[in-house]
């Protein structure tokens, strides 16, 4: 009879470590495309609402994801769906969604059926790029041309002053002390008193705002990543010829920033270095980033919806020691060493980092 401790392997060893890995070894990665399920390959909004649902918002259409299987939704769904390309997600407290369409408006998702937003409910743009419900559980909606507030079922519109003839909104967020930030084509905007006015110190458009846990705010704006904290704004990082696109952070204070041409970019540790993690996901054009409640990555590229999971799972081939790639057979003793069978070069013990 084998020993419960031994185990018959057909490649190279996985086992589980606790020494520096590196980014790609560090995630286990599933990938979804259209033959799995989804309307479309390109992936521009995530989510999760209340009840445990991941919303995945395509350029053909809204998918609603149980972990198992996709329910789509589009014009052939339902009436109230005016274009298929979803722009923004937004979970709202009452467990409803907030949908955000590339020409058809604003869309809101309440208890199995839609509800639409459009001319007649104040909105003067289709293209609804930006959803942001703050914390006293007012919504605001930004468009290619204005940014809007919903009040009693209308949409109030907030820019078109002398100031700010209109405003191309790309994504909203709130601070810690509640203000309300806007970034677009015209910059870094906040509201000061109910007005929307421009941030002195950045001008050009601004493609995304995270506001962090530890109330610096994050803007993404061209080949910059700046941060705004206790009214000084720094830039963080700069790369030539490469756009940020998105930003989030994740459990452990990360910072995750999507690409529109070198993939995922990871800033962590106590000084939040940036690194590139060429490879990870499919595509090299990362739409968006969200960790759902299980602490999953789920990055948007225009190739899928890439899920990184963390793994504690570490392969263990000729680069950490091995004489060869092909084992047979892997057995621990008694005293926790890790003894290794290859094919044709003999037995080996492991430390736990190398054999």
């Amino acid at each position: 009879m084998r020993s419960p401790h031994s185990v018959l392997l057909l490649g190279i060893v996985t086992v589980c470590l606790g020494a520096s890995k590196s980014a790609v070894d560090e995630y286990s990665r599933r990938v979804w495309r259209v033959p799995d399920g989804l309307p479309q390959n390109r992936i521009q909004a995530i989510s999760q609402t209340s009840e445990g649902y991941l919303w995945i918002g395509t350029s053909g259409g809204l998918a609603r994801f149980d972990g198992v299987r996709f329910v789509i939704f589009d014009r052939s769904s339902d009436t109230a769906i005016r274009d298929d390309s979803i722009l923004a997600l937004c979970p709202s407290r009452d467990g409803s969604l907030w949908i955000g369409t590339e020409g058809g408006g604003l869309l809101h998702y309440r208890n199995g059926s839609f509800q639409q937003f459009g001319t007649k409910e104040g909105l003067t743009n289709g293209f609804v790029r930006a959803i942001f419900e703050d914390g006293g559980g007012t919504l605001w909606v930004g468009t290619d041309r204005g940014f809007f507030r919903l009040e009693g079922g209308r949409l109030i519109r907030l820019d078109g002053h002398p100031d700010l003839p209109f405003v191309a909104v790309q994504t909203i967020r709130q601070d810690r002390e509640k203000r309300l930030w806007v970034g677009g084509g015209a910059g870094l905007l906040s509201m000061d008193g109910g007005t929307l006015a421009r941030h002195p110190g950045l001008a050009g458009p601004v493609t995304s705002i995270l506001g962090r846990r530890d109330g610096a705010l994050w803007i993404a704006a061209g080949a910059d990543v700046r941060q705004l904290r206790n009214g000084s704004l720094d830039t963080v990082h700069r790369w030539d010829g490469i756009r940020a696109v998105c930003l989030t952070e994740d459990h452990e204070g990360s910072i995750w920033m999507g690409t529109a041409s070198e993939g995922l970019v990871r800033f962590r540790g106590q000084q939040l270095l940036p690194e590139k993690l060429s490879g990870i996901v499919t595509g090299r054009t990362v739409l968006s980033v969200f960790e759902d409640r299980e602490q999953n990555l789920w990055v948007g590229t225009q190739d899928g919806l890439s899920r990184l999971s963390k793994t504690a799972v570490h392969l263990l081939t000729e680069a950490d020691g091995l004489p060869e790639d092909s084992v047979s057979t892997v057995y621990q003793d008694r005293g926790g060493s890790l003894w290794i069978a290859t094919a044709t070069r003999g037995l080996y013990r492991t430390n736990g980092q190398r054999a």
